[in-house]
């Protein structure tokens, strides 16, 4: 039973939450998988690879794990910031960065990074490929030495791009 709900769950997403044209999934969908929202945040992109690499160990289904290594390519092509480390969270359909501002093209988080270790943990543990654990690695370094206040040992919120600490505001 938990694994045809598991694999209705995957059908849904495959149908409606994955862009077929740019690839990556929609933000947001309405219940018959109506388009709200199809930008590319990468905090969902990430709970994407988490949920699929998720599928794919409890089921065998290896397509759990050609999306997810597809997602994690994706940002690696698109949200990843080469120059200054780390992954840009908001980016328009089209891969290109959001504006600045509420949109919230110009900063990184604590947040999405944490998930996006989640993430690449358990697509390394699906995978056993080194670039997943290479980007795990990466993204673990980065939260210790950048998102933590060494004076408090707590983790700062929001970032601008150069990694100063800005103050927060809610992302859509």
């Amino acid at each position: 039973q938990a694994g045809a709900l598991a694999a209705k769950g995957f059908e849904f997403l495959l149908a409606h939450f994955w862009d077929t044209e740019r690839g990556g999934w929609y933000w947001k969908v309405q219940r018959d998988g109506g388009r709200l929202d199809d930008g590319k945040v990468v905090y969902g992109e990430s709970f994407a690879i988490y949920a699929l690499s998720e599928y794919t160990l409890a089921t065998g289904d290896g397509r759990g794990l050609a999306y997810a290594a597809q997602t994690f390519d994706l940002l690696q092509k698109y949200a990843a910031d080469t120059q200054r480390a780390g992954y840009l969270e908001n980016l328009e359909p089209d891969w290109s960065p959001a504006p600045p501002g509420f949109a919230a093209g110009d900063r990184k988080s604590l947040d999405t990074h944490m998930h996006l270790l989640e993430s690449f943990t358990t697509l390394y543990a699906a995978s056993g490929q080194e670039i997943h654990r290479r980007k795990l690695l990466e993204v673990a370094n980065l939260i210790v030495t950048r998102m933590i206040d060494p004076a408090t040992g707590c983790g700062r919120n929001q970032f601008d791009l150069d990694w100063q600490p800005i103050p927060a505001i809610a992302i859509r």
